[in-house]
């Protein structure tokens, strides 16, 4: 077996067990804020997310993939591609600060418009973890991203707990 095939399968595996992994992890956090929370509180939370799923979809643009991808690397592409995305996560935070109070007038919910901009905060922290990302995925390093993104998601999980 080839190198590469190893490395691939391996990846396969370490990328399926951090899919699991972080998919339990947060079902288990949202069992346990179900518990925690009262339903109008729990309903608060889902519409913030949904909210901020939809803003998510526009973080990164696509320069992840293409550092990825790119043949060469050197300082310049990664020291541009880290300021995009600062510049980005501040730009999308931002938004959600100014979208807030529309946002929370089309559910008619008034604590919306202070939740979102707090749950908004991760786009201001993201871009911090974006080029070590990259690079874990470029050099094929699939269990150390595991690690980090089960703690990143334990750290996330655990900051709801303690918030609520």
């Amino acid at each position: 077996m080839t190198s590469l095939k190893r490395a691939a399968l391996r990846g396969t595996a370490w990328s399926t067990l951090s899919t699991v992994m972080n998919r339990g992890l947060r079902f288990a956090i949202t069992i346990v804020l179900a518990r925690l929370l009262a339903p109008a509180d729990f309903g608060l939370i889902a519409m913030a997310t949904f909210f901020m799923d939809i803003a998510e979809l526009l973080n990164d643009l696509g320069l992840g993939a293409a550092l990825i991808q790119r043949k060469t690397l050197d300082h310049a592409h990664l020291n541009t591609c880290f300021w995009a995305n600062v510049a980005l996560g501040a730009g999308l935070w931002g938004l959600t600060v100014l979208a807030a109070p529309l946002v929370a007038g089309f559910y008619r919910e008034p604590a919306l418009g202070a939740v979102l901009p707090v749950m908004a905060l991760n786009f201001l922290i993201a871009p911090l973890g974006s080029i070590p990302w990259v690079l874990l995925n470029r050099e094929l390093r699939f269990r150390e991203l595991m690690i980090a993104q089960s703690l990143a998601t334990a750290v996330r999980g655990g900051t709801a707990l303690v918030l609520a």
